[in-house]
């Protein structure tokens, strides 16, 4: 990232002088929220906050880049603010979420996301028209991307933040869904399940994206894993909607797809799973419909 933001001065300014700024308010977990207002109570306003130099024109107030949680649970009293130019607010504040003490895997990637958003989304894109046989895959190993957009591909992102390449394949997942506003993609190895475009006039589908935009929230938070954000929303869209009827049509068509690829590799099955697997096969054909067997 380019420095888009300079260091003007240092001062003390009082509680009412200061509100965060529309594009800096990001979420925080609520036991850290706690532990943040027990620390202000004990020992008061340690780390300053990161402000804008130059007060709002419309309400006179100065606003405040990094710190909005610290400003939330301050009551009163003066202010410790380091005070700044600014280009780019949510950036300011993406760039200090991400490089915080205490900051979760998902946190930092999602932040890095976030910050680099119409690199990223390009790279997804370009890497799943190269994906072979799957060309609508959401996102994918975007490894062979190559030219600008080389700096953000999975396993370039994966060694620029120092994290596993699984961690960042899922925060791409998460940020494609929100992007293309779309159904959550399920990884089986290197394959991507297809996904569906939702409608958000579609009431069902505006409550599953509400819940995306939710799980996405506690990610950033980092009251969410990144490896928990898929059963996170599955549960969010259940408990929001209700249980919703099973499809049984798309259930057994992502089975017979999952078996397919499976059976590819049945070589590389050791023998003593093969035979637990042949007798499960062997009670899974009893219950097969008949014009399923019959083509098998």
């Amino acid at each position: 990232m380019s420095r888009t933001y300079k260091i003007t001065g240092f001062n003390w300014l009082d509680r009412t002088q200061l509100k965060p700024h529309a594009d800096a308010q990001l979420p925080m977990a609520p036991d850290d929220q706690m532990a943040l207002e027990r620390s202000i109570e004990e020992g008061g306003l340690i780390q300053p906050l990161l402000v804008l130099d130059k007060p709002d024109k419309l309400d006179g107030l100065f606003e405040v880049v990094d710190g909005c949680n610290r400003l939330d649970k301050s009551t009163d009293g003066k202010l410790p603010c380091v005070l700044i130019q600014c280009d780019n607010v949510r950036e300011v504040a993406l760039t200090c979420l991400g490089t915080g003490r205490k900051r979760s895997t998902g946190q930092r990637i999602m932040a890095y996301l976030e910050m680099h958003k119409r690199e990223v989304v390009k790279a997804a894109e370009l890497g799943a028209q190269k994906a072979a046989g799957n060309p609508s895959a959401v996102s994918r190993d975007t490894a062979q991307i190559s030219g600008v957009f080389a700096n953000f591909t999975s396993d370039a992102i994966a060694a620029t933040l120092s994290v596993s390449k699984v961690d960042v394949l899922l925060a791409i997942d998460l940020l494609m869904c929100l992007e293309k506003k779309c159904t959550v993609p399920q990884r089986v190895g290197s394959l991507v399940t297809p996904t569906r475009e939702l409608d958000l006039k579609d009431k069902a589908d505006k409550v599953y994206f509400d819940c995306l935009k939710l799980t996405h929230a506690n990610v950033m938070a980092g009251s969410t894993p990144i490896r928990r954000w898929k059963a996170a929303q599955a549960g969010k869209s259940t408990q929001a909607e209700g249980r919703t009827e099973i499809d049984y049509a798309d259930l057994f068509r992502e089975g017979l797809n999952h078996l397919r690829t499976a059976s590819k590799h049945w070589k590389d099955i050791t023998f003593q799973e093969r035979g637990a697997l042949v007798e499960l096969a062997a009670k899974v054909g009893e219950i097969l419909p008949g014009d399923v067997k019959r083509v098998l």
